[in-house]
């Protein structure tokens, strides 16, 4: 008796249990039919979550006409690039706290900064690592971010920095006692001139190269940029006297070939008179290599 009870109900159990699944299954494959209202419910279950609310603005997207549809997606995409720059300042902010002395991780934050935040939040940031940069830790990465940190002035895409918050910048950096080193020394003086040049000083812009060249001698970026600027400033000779100085390194054994070829490519570039000559596609960006190696 209790055998044929206890047996029943456990039929009845089991084909209970057998049509809650059939259910579940049916709503889940109604659902997933349903794309838009799939996306709803996972934007309304989790009403904080970017990726459930960006994941609904791209099913409502591909209803839209092509033109419509692409100009949202490339604000989507924007906004997902601000989120994951917003997200690597503050990461950066935290390693900061560990390493109050890291210049190279400053600029970045400002880097990301200039993406993200006002043009107000951008400056204070900037009054900070300019109070930093000549007793901090400096080293190469500090230079190749100084020249991101250029092209993102030159763009005009870092609020309201101008390319005087980017000389005083770096005449702060040069009292570094790191900045003595020849390779950093070449490099700082090299971006400084083209900080100069984009403020319009080719005057000034020569002079910071003389510097480099100083402390740099065989450095080929910095006589390709020499001669660059005086023919730009119509002055063939000065052009030709920066590169007769490098001739007389030639005998060294020493010189680097690069240097050398470059020697005579730019004779040839002078002696035409090349009024073509461009930095920004010919003059190599000296940031990441001095050509001393």
């Amino acid at each position: 008796m209790v055998r044929g009870r206890v047996g029943r109900i456990v039929r009845y159990s089991y084909a209970i249990y057998c049509c809650l699944l059939l259910v579940i299954l049916y709503g889940l494959t109604n659902l997933w039919g349903q794309p838009a209202k799939a996306a709803d419910v996972w934007n309304q279950k989790h009403p904080g979550s970017v990726r459930a609310a960006l994941h609904s603005v791209f099913i409502e997207m591909e209803g839209l006409p092509n033109g419509q549809a692409k100009n949202l997606y490339d604000a989507n995409q924007d906004f997902i690039v601000k989120e994951k720059h917003a997200i690597s300042l503050r990461i950066m902010d935290k390693t900061f706290k560990a390493c109050p002395d890291c210049i190279n991780i400053r600029i970045q934050a400002l880097l990301f900064a200039c993406v993200v935040e006002t043009s107000d939040q951008i400056l204070e940031r900037f009054k900070s690592l300019l109070e930093l940069v000549p007793s901090g830790n400096l080293d190469q990465s500090v230079i190749n971010l100084l020249f991101d940190l250029h092209e993102f002035i030159a763009s005009q895409s870092c609020g309201d920095l101008d390319y005087g918050h980017l000389s005083g910048l770096l005449d702060a950096m040069i009292e570094n006692k790191a900045a003595q080193v020849p390779e950093y020394n070449t490099k700082l003086f090299f971006l400084y001139a083209m900080t100069e040049e984009g403020r319009g000083d080719i005057s000034n812009a020569l002079t910071k190269l003389d510097i480099a060249e100083q402390a740099g001698p065989q450095v080929a970026p910095v006589l390709q940029y020499q001669v660059y600027l005086h023919l730009k400033d119509g002055d063939k000779k000065s052009a030709y006297d920066a590169v007769r100085r490098r001739e007389k390194l030639l005998a060294k054994p020493d010189t680097n070939s690069k240097l050398a070829s470059m020697i005579q490519e730019l004779k040839s570039e002078i002696e035409s008179n090349d009024e073509t000559l461009r930095r920004s596609s010919k003059i190599e960006n000296i940031g990441g290599n001095t050509g001393q190696e």
